[in-house]
């Protein structure tokens, strides 16, 4: 009779397991598609009137006051996505529920696509010679593609020494870290 009970509580477990785990690869699969589909048109229109400014004085970005273009448009689009990140990763750490946790990691994901959205704008703006564009894009992309890489390692030891929020506590501690960075 205990080992039956004991099934029994394990196949609950089980069930919950595969129902979380249900839930968080749909918060992945929902932040991929916010991210890819919405968040250029959404961050494109924070960058609209710096846009607007470059066809107003026909120049290219670094004639017309770059610090000037960079400071009001571009780096608010910036610090926006950094501000959404930040926030979806406190609500990730402080999660009562499953639904808070993947709301959370939702912002975090749409926060996230922010930089990869205005280091295109940037690059785009900055290198009007496509070959040193194309170069530098390069760079970036290399640059970015090393968070799925360490991400997993890292997350993977913050979980196994603490608790699965520390990957969360992480994530809060470094975007507000980029945020500050980004500001001054």
């Amino acid at each position: 009779l205990g080992s039956a009970k004991f099934a029994m509580q394990s196949d609950k477990h089980l069930a919950e397991l595969r129902n979380r785990l249900f839930w968080v690869v749909g918060a992945m699969v929902l932040g991929a598609v916010v991210s890819f589909n919405f968040a250029e048109q959404i961050f494109g229109f924070l960058l609209a009137p710096a846009t607007e400014a470059l066809a107003e004085k026909n120049s290219q970005l670094q004639a017309i006051a770059p610090t000037e273009i960079f400071f009001t448009y571009i780096k608010c689009a910036l610090l926006s996505g950094f501000v959404l990140f930040t926030l979806g990763s406190i609500a990730c750490t402080a999660a009562p529920s499953l639904s808070v946790l993947v709301a959370g990691r939702a912002l975090q994901a749409f926060g996230a696509c922010a930089g990869l959205v205005v280091t295109r704008a940037m690059i785009s703006d900055i290198y009007p010679d496509m070959r040193q564009a194309a170069r530098i894009m390069g760079y970036a992309s290399m640059a970015m593609g090393c968070a799925p890489a360490f991400g997993p390692l890292i997350g993977g030891e913050l979980t196994a020494t603490f608790h699965w929020r520390a990957v969360f506590g992480f994530m809060t501690v470094y975007g507000v870290a980029i945020t500050v960075a980004s500001y001054f």
